[in-house]
């Protein structure tokens, strides 16, 4: 399994809304001590790998991964994104070395090596919602703090009224500063237009964040 430690450049969601009240600004999904593995590879054919990995769940579960989330690409539908609990990352590398993975998953038909990287979630929405649709944001920051503040600041309520929902924030665990940020989207139109907006760049700037966002678009299935 080829380990990614830092997979990713730097994004983030923030404007700062004079408007919005204090009470929004506030507000935040429920804080999380979850060790999350994110794990990323193609597929040839999603139909025959899902039955293969499905097969495999008990043996993940006996190395403590726990599967959380299973996506397809929306740009490319084998593209396919998975989120595990992990108790312990150490029993997680020996459940991703196994000797049968390797002929297990070409079975399934994947077609390059897994990307794997570990992530802390502090924060995580676990309740329902209708959508499926899911936004994962993926930034360095120059300090998790400071960018945490002006994140905040700009309040889940103007991230809702751009087609973003909050689900899910994490931090890598071996760079702190590399930031995930995860949204149900409500509205594609808002959504992409708010982050390919001139005015979210220079803010991105301004916050400390470094190089270009990479966006991960994926329906969960």
């Amino acid at each position: 399994m080829k380990s990614k430690q830092t997979l990713f450049p730097a994004f983030v969601l923030l404007i700062i809304v004079s408007c919005t009240s204090t009470s929004e600004k506030s507000a935040t999904i429920p804080a999380s001590n979850d060790k999350v593995a994110l794990i990323q590879h193609p597929v040839a054919d999603y139909d025959n790998w899902r039955a293969v990995f499905d097969a495999d769940n008990a043996a993940r579960q006996s190395f403590g991964v726990i599967t959380r989330g299973v996506g397809r690409g929306l740009d490319n539908t084998n593209d396919i994104i998975m989120f595990f609990n992990v108790d312990d990352t150490s029993k997680a590398n020996a459940c991703m070395n196994r000797p049968e993975l390797k002929p297990l998953m070409d079975s399934g038909g994947v077609t390059a090596a897994p990307t794997l990287v570990y992530l802390n979630a502090v924060r995580n929405d676990t309740s329902v919602v209708d959508t499926k649709d899911r936004l994962l944001v993926i930034h360095k920051v120059k300090d998790f703090d400071e960018w945490l503040k002006v994140y905040d600041d700009e309040g889940m309520e103007k991230r809702k009224s751009s087609g973003l929902v909050d689900r899910a924030l994490g931090r890598g665990m071996d760079d702190p500063n590399m930031v995930y940020v995860l949204f149900a989207v409500s509205d594609w139109e808002k959504a992409n237009a708010r982050t390919s907006s001139e005015e979210l760049k220079k803010i991105m700037t301004d916050a400390g964040v470094e190089g270009q966002p990479t966006f991960v678009k994926y329906k969960l299935q």
